[in-house]
């Protein structure tokens, strides 16, 4: 079974090391998945229900589509908003910043919290108050 990428994170420890680097990662992501399924970028924008111009920016890394286009971005790619963050999730391992001490107690960071994370910065205090 395929464990996920925030399954062995502790809070503060993967996290991308710069948020353009999301930026950078959606965009790869989502014009390979684009290419590989023989789609062209007008396409993609119209089913997406966006503009050529933000669909080139997005796929450059100069630009981070809110949580509602992402959703769009994998209807209109054929796959699920899940695959396309696990894609990306898995973009980015290579670049997130080292584990702390393992000496150290801290609580695990959940899925759930990891991607809020990642959408909303760092620094985002998500809902739950253990965090």
């Amino acid at each position: 079974m395929k464990r996920s990428f925030s399954s062995h994170l502790r809070a503060g420890a993967g996290m991308p090391r710069s948020p353009s680097l999301v930026a950078e990662a959606f965009g790869d992501v989502l014009r390979g998945v684009r290419i590989r399924r023989d789609l062209t970028a007008g396409l993609v924008a119209a089913r997406a229900r966006i503009s050529i111009e933000q669909l080139d920016l997005i796929e450059q890394g100069q630009m981070t589509p809110r949580l509602s286009v992402l959703f769009r971005f994998a209807g209109a790619v054929g796959v699920t908003p899940v695959w396309l963050l696990d894609e990306v999730i898995a973009w980015l391992a290579p670049h997130a910043r080292p584990a702390r001490d393992t000496t150290e107690a801290s609580p695990r960071i959940t899925d759930q919290d990891f991607v809020y994370q990642l959408i909303y910065g760092a620094h985002a205090r998500p809902w739950r108050s253990h965090l």
